[in-house]
C-alpha cells in the first residue's frame, strides 16, 4: 500500500507531523533557557509527491492533487529542517519561546495528526472493500 501516492502521502505527513511535535516539545521544555531559539520544521511539498507519483505511473488525478494540496494547511516552518521559528518577542534572558503559541501548535498537530489517521483508515476501508475483503 505504500507505493499509491495517497498512502504514501498520508504517511509522510504523519512522519512530518510526530517530527514537528518532537520539536514542539523541545521548545516548551527550553522555555527558560537562556539564549534558546523556538523552532519549527517545514513541512513537505506534497503537491510534488503526486506529480512525482503521476510522472511514474501513480495517479494523476486533479483532485487528488488538489486534495493534498490542502492536506499542507496549518501553520508552514521555515524550509531547511529545523528551523528558528521565533515569536518575535524576545525576553531579557534572549529565550523567544512563548508557551501559549507552542501549546496551540501542540494543539494543531494533534488535530492534524487524529485527521490524517482517519483518511488513512478510510482509504484502507475502501482499499479492502475494492479487493472484496469487506470493511471488517
Amino acid at each position: 500500500m505504500a507505493d499509491l501516492s495517497l498512502m504514501a502521502a498520508l504517511g509522510e505527513r504523519m512522519r512530518w507531523l510526530s517530527a514537528r511535535q518532537g520539536v514542539v516539545a523541545a521548545n516548551i521544555a527550553s522555555a527558560d533557557l537562556p539564549g534558546y531559539r523556538a523552532r519549527d520544521i517545514a513541512a513537505p511539498d506534497f503537491a510534488a509527491m503526486v506529480g512525482n507519483a503521476a510522472g511514474r505511473g501513480g495517479t494523476p488525478d486533479v483532485h487528488m492533487s488538489e486534495s493534498l494540496a490542502r492536506l499542507r494547511g496549518g501553520a508552514q516552518g521555515l524550509q531547511g529542517g529545523a528551523d528558528l521559528r521565533g515569536t518575535g518577542i524576545v525576553k531579557p534572558n534572549g529565550n523567544d519561546v512563548g508557551l501559549e503559541a507552542e501549546l496551540l501548535t501542540l494543539a494543531e498537530i494533534q488535530m492534524d495528526y487524529a485527521a490524517m489517521t482517519n483518511l488513512y483508515r478510510k482509504q484502507t476501508g475502501l482499499l479492502k472493500l475494492a479487493l472484496g475483503r469487506g470493511s471488517r
